[in-house]
């Protein structure tokens, strides 16, 4: 029992956080290994009549900027997405503490990038920072970190080679991203995909980052990892304001809820208390404690830095 109680108060310092948005707190769900329950009871159904992924292109081919990224959002949130993103995959983390102890998270994420359309006919959407974050708040999911980026390509079932396509104007183009979508899926044949298993490296991922503090109205993106020697074609970057979306970048969605072990000691545990803790940050970030992802989203609106 004592040393029970010692893992419950060890876990307990190990999540302190100030200004953290969600408690912590042990549930049925901790005690097995499938996905929380809370990861996907957001989590919209997919209509019968919804449009495929062609149908939608087809619907808004005629559209750009804004609007187009309304009609996006809006299919998002109706649940018009492929069933197999709603089968998050399981990704972990060890940090060893000051004591030796070795503690495990397991994260659940969606195992392609969001996408509208069905199963057999969709296609990778990619979004600016405000679109991005009004759905992954809806859903209660956030965006990864670089380090999760990094260890969610490093653990992918597939990675993907990838292909950059002509920079210029272009980039931005609805024919762009859904020429890239066929690459992709072309890649997926060759690889005999099973729409479900974790892919990665076909996309830069939009991330948070302590990056933002400095520039609130900016996007940041990271990835594009190399087959070859795994390390990213593109560098952490702020360079492009958080309206920006172009083909190459990737939603890569990752849900709040994850489990924390210590020993045979786990708990299910919220990432806003992981990444804002005072000392759980390492598990998921490599540049520091960040601000709970709702924080930065508020701070991004308002042209501020959040405080950490």
């Amino acid at each position: 029992m004592k040393a029970i109680a010692a893992t419950v108060m060890a876990t307990a310092l190990l999540l302190q956080a100030s200004a953290a948005p969600h408690a912590w707190s042990q549930s049925k769900d901790s005690q097995t290994f499938g996905i929380p329950g809370q990861a996907l009871q957001l989590l919209p159904a997919r209509a019968s009549n919804a449009l495929s992924g062609s149908e939608f292109i087809r619907s808004i081919r005629h559209l750009s900027g804004m609007d187009r990224e309304r009609a996006i959002v809006d299919q998002i949130m109706a649940g018009n997405f492929p069933s197999f993103l709603r089968d998050l995959k399981p990704v972990t983390y060890e940090h060893r503490d000051w004591k030796g102890r070795t503690w495990t998270l397991t994260t659940y994420v969606m195992p392609d990038y969001l996408a509208v359309g069905s199963d057999r006919d969709y296609v990778r959407v990619p979004l600016n920072l405000y679109s991005a974050k009004r759905i992954t708040n809806t859903f209660d999911f956030m965006l990864p970190t670089r380090k999760m980026v990094d260890t969610i390509y490093h653990q992918a079932e597939i990675k993907l080679r990838p292909r950059p396509m002509a920079p210029g104007p272009k980039m931005t183009s609805t024919q762009y991203f859904t020429q890239h979508n066929h690459t992709i899926q072309s890649q997926l044949v060759r690889h005999q995909d099973q729409p479900g298993e974790l892919v990665a490296g076909h996309k830069k991922d939009v991330v948070q980052t302590r990056k933002l503090y400095r520039k609130p109205r900016a996007i940041a993106i990271f990835g594009w990892h190399k087959l070859e020697s795994s390390r990213p074609i593109q560098p952490l970057s702020t360079v492009h304001g958080a309206g920006y979306a172009d083909y190459s970048h990737g939603i890569r969605m990752v849900s709040n809820w994850a489990f924390l072990q210590m020993g045979n000691h786990r708990e299910l545990v919220n990432l806003n208390r992981i990444i804002s803790g005072r000392y759980s940050w390492r598990l998921i970030s490599d540049e520091g404690r960040l601000a709970a992802p709702k924080k930065q989203f508020t701070a991004s609106l308002q042209g501020t830095s959040p405080k950490s």
